[in-house]
């Protein structure tokens, strides 16, 4: 029986693109990429004491050398792998015309599932990337759960609590004093970091109630005196730049970012960034993204050639992937290997901070 002629149109995919902020506020350093186990990183600290007037012909003010500290740190590893079973290249894909289905070139099908496949996997790994460099910076601490709630990775870089406060009164509350409490923690990073901090980064709640504030309405109110000024900006996929405002002697940029992931745990969308927490950070401090890679035994299998992806970089080239392929199953299935084993290392660790706006 003849079919009537039926039209198919392009096929429409559903990705969940990585924003890649928080990761952004970090960067490799010559050397960051490297084939071991641990990274080591040492630290001089210099403080800001002035010299002191000293009588002629009495002799010099003594001085010790800057502070060291070193730190040695195992990166995060992370593994993900797909099979790919030479049956499943008799199934339609996605967007085939069934009608045309089979004559189907079945390399440049396992071709095109393998590059799909790597970018599912690259992504998984970039959103754990990116949850590690937004704990950093509101907590200090890193620390990854599975699905069981077992911690799998740790890491403690021993932030000050004084860098961690939480507000005296609510930012849910009327009388909440929500502009010393950000001038309060500006004061302590730039004094401790000896840098200036420029950019606050609120979660979404605490960006509302700061807007309905009266006391920060009043100051974007002042006419012929720019002290502040909303205007917000898209900077990409959930972030956007609401503003400036003169807090505390230093002009700020405000931003908003309220993007999600998939808890493992709860297996419900988590924010990055705690929508009640708000970070302070000096945008220039050093902030390094390390890679500890895992050494090859054996070289890749020539079969594979066409089909292994190699050594590959995120798009904005701030992340490091180590890609493989294997044969299993008797050659019947093609094993798809994405790793990375990165670390997030606030150098500057004293350029940040962390408001938590409920008492």
């Amino acid at each position: 029986m003849l079919r009537r002629k039926v039209g198919w149109i392009p096929t429409y995919v559903q990705d969940a693109p990585v924003s890649g902020f928080w990761a952004g506020l970090f960067s490799y350093k010559p050397g960051g990429i490297f084939v071991g186990d641990k990274v080591v990183m040492d630290t001089v600290r210099e403080g800001s004491n002035i010299a002191i007037a000293v009588k002629k012909g009495k002799g010099p003010n003594w001085n010790q050398n800057d502070i060291l500290y070193t730190d040695e740190i195992t990166p995060a590893s992370f593994s993900e792998a797909m099979p790919i079973n030479a049956m499943t290249l008799l199934d339609r894909v996605a967007g085939q015309n069934i009608y045309e289905g089979a004559y189907a070139d079945t390399a440049g099908q396992l071709d095109a599932t393998i590059i799909r496949g790597a970018k599912t996997m690259m992504n998984k790994i970039l959103r754990s990337a990116e949850l590690m460099a937004a704990q950093v910076l509101q907590t200090g601490v890193i620390e990854l759960k599975n699905a069981a709630g077992e911690v799998t990775f740790t890491v403690d870089f021993e932030t000050k609590a004084t860098h961690l406060p939480t507000v005296a009164i609510s930012w849910s509350s009327a009388s909440s004093t929500k502009i010393a409490d950000l001038g309060a923690l500006i004061r302590v990073v730039g004094v401790d970091g000896a840098c200036t901090p420029q950019t606050v980064i609120m979660g979404a709640t605490a960006m509302n109630q700061f807007l309905d504030d009266a006391a920060v309405q009043k100051r974007l109110d002042i006419k012929d005196m720019e002290l502040g000024k909303i205007a917000p900006m898209l900077m990409g996929k959930g972030v956007s730049l609401m503003g400036n405002m003169i807090i505390d002697g230093t002009r700020v940029y405000i931003y908003s970012e309220n993007n999600m992931y998939k808890d493992p745990e709860t297996g419900l969308m988590a924010h990055y960034l705690d929508p009640t927490k708000v970070v302070v950070l000096d945008m220039n401090a050093r902030r390094d993204i390390v890679s500890a890679n895992t050494p090859t035994i054996v070289a890749q299998d020539p079969r594979l050639a066409s089909f292994d992806l190699g050594r590959a970089a995120s798009i904005k080239g701030n992340f490091d992937f180590q890609t493989r392929a294997y044969l299993a199953e008797g050659d019947a299935e093609v094993v798809q290997v994405v790793e990375a084993n990165p670390i997030y290392y606030p150098a500057a660790v004293d350029s940040f901070g962390c408001l938590d706006t409920v008492a």
